[in-house]
C-alpha cells in the first residue's frame, strides 16, 4: 500500500514539474523576454572628404610641408572607430585640439587603425608611418593585441542539436543565459592567457621591439597608449589590471612611454562608453573624446612636440557650468593642464 502511495506522489511531482515547464514555455512564447529591436543611433551615412585616402578621412601627401607636424596613430579597431564618423575618432579629435594653437605650425594626425590587426600586423603600419615622414608615432594597444587571430565565440548550447528541445523557447532562453555566464569567464581567461602563453607573449614582445628599432633608425619618437576593455566596469574589480601591468613592464623595458587610459575612464558607467550598449563594447564618441583629451595632456607633459602646439585658450568647467572662481586672466592664454 505504501508503494502505491509513493508511486502516486512521484507521479504527481513529475506531473507538477512538467506542468510548470509547460506554463513557463507558454509564458516565454506569449510574452517573449527579448527586447524589441529599437532603431539604431549609429550613423546611416558616413561623410568623407573627396580626396580621402581611406574610410578614416585621411588626407595627406608623402611630401610634407616643413611647417606641418605629422602624427601617425597605429592601432586596431579601437583606433579605426567602427560605426563612427571619422571626425569623432580620437585621432581626429587630437588633430583638432593640436590645431587650436595660434602658431604657424599645423598638425596632421593620420589614422592607421585597421580592425582585426594585432601588434604583429601593425609592424607594417609603422613602416607606412615612417614612409609618410611622421614626426611622432602613437601605438594604440588593446588587450587582445598579442593574438594570432581574432577570438571566435562559439555557442555553448546549440538548440538545433538537442532534438525536441530545439523547438522550446524556454530551453533557448536558458541556454543563452548559461552561455552568457560561461562566455564571460572564457573571455577573461582568453585575454589572460595571451600574456601567460610564451608563444603569444613573445610575438607581442618581438613586434614591439621591431617597431621601436624601426622608429629609432629614423629618429622618430614612438609612444603608446593602452585602452581598457569596456565589457566590464572600470573600477577596483576590473579583471584585467594584471595585463595592463604586464604590458607596461614590456614597454618600459623597450623605453617606450606609455599612457594607460584606465584612469581616464575610471568610475564611468561603461554602457555610456560602449558603441552599442551591451552589444558592441568598442568605444563610442564619448570614449574617443575622453581618450583624445587625455592623450593631448599627456603629450604636452612628454614634450615630444613643440610647446607652441599646446598654446591654447582654456577654461575649466564642472557639469557644463563655468567655475566663476577661475578668472579669464588666470586661464586664458594658458595651456590645458
Amino acid at each position: 500500500m505504501n508503494r502505491i502511495k509513493i508511486l502516486r506522489q512521484a507521479i504527481l511531482v513529475l506531473f507538477g514539474i512538467i506542468f510548470a515547464l509547460l506554463v513557463l514555455e507558454i509564458i516565454v512564447r506569449v510574452a517573449p523576454l527579448e527586447k524589441t529591436a529599437a532603431p539604431s543611433e549609429r550613423p546611416y551615412t558616413y561623410y568623407l572628404p573627396p580626396q580621402a585616402h581611406s574610410a578614416r578621412g585621411n588626407v595627406f601627401t608623402l611630401v610634407k610641408d616643413p611647417k606641418i607636424k605629422r602624427i601617425a596613430v597605429v592601432g586596431d579597431s579601437f583606433t579605426f572607430g567602427p560605426k563612427l564618423h571619422f571626425f569623432d575618432t580620437f585621432p581626429a579629435r587630437l588633430e583638432k585640439l593640436l590645431n587650436l594653437n595660434s602658431s604657424f605650425e599645423r598638425v596632421e594626425v593620420i589614422n592607421y587603425g585597421t580592425p582585426g590587426f594585432s601588434t604583429h600586423d601593425e609592424v607594417a603600419l609603422v613602416n607606412n608611418a615612417i614612409k609618410a615622414n611622421s614626426d611622432l608615432i602613437i601605438l594604440e594597444i588593446t588587450l587582445n593585441d598579442a593574438q594570432k587571430e581574432p577570438l571566435r565565440r562559439n555557442p555553448l548550447l546549440a538548440p538545433q542539436d538537442h532534438g525536441i528541445l530545439s523547438y522550446s523557447k524556454l530551453f533557448k532562453l536558458l541556454s543563452e543565459r548559461i552561455e552568457a555566464y560561461r562566455s564571460r569567464a572564457r573571455y577573461i581567461d582568453y585575454h589572460l592567457q595571451l600574456f601567460s602563453t610564451p608563444q603569444t607573449q613573445k610575438l607581442f614582445v618581438d613586434s614591439i621591439s621591431k617597431m621601436k628599432k624601426k622608429a629609432e633608425l629614423q629618429n622618430i619618437p614612438l609612444v603608446a597608449v593602452i585602452f581598457p576593455l569596456f565589457d566590464f566596469p572600470i573600477d577596483n574589480n576590473y579583471p584585467f589590471q594584471e595585463l595592463h601591468s604586464k604590458i607596461s613592464s614590456i614597454l618600459k623595458t623597450e623605453n617606450i612611454p606609455l599612457l594607460d587610459l584606465t584612469s581616464a575612464f575610471y568610475g564611468i558607467d561603461v554602457r555610456r562608453l560602449q558603441l552599442i550598449p551591451d552589444k558592441d563594447s568598442h568605444p563610442n564618441e564619448i570614449g574617443h573624446r575622453i581618450a583624445a583629451d587625455a592623450i593631448y595632456v599627456w603629450l604636452k607633459e612628454l614634450k615630444v612636440l613643440p610647446p607652441s602646439l599646446f598654446a591654447v585658450r582654456a577654461y575649466r568647467s564642472r557639469d557644463g557650468v563655468y567655475e566663476k572662481r577661475i578668472s579669464d586672466k588666470e586661464v586664458f592664454n594658458k595651456s590645458i593642464r
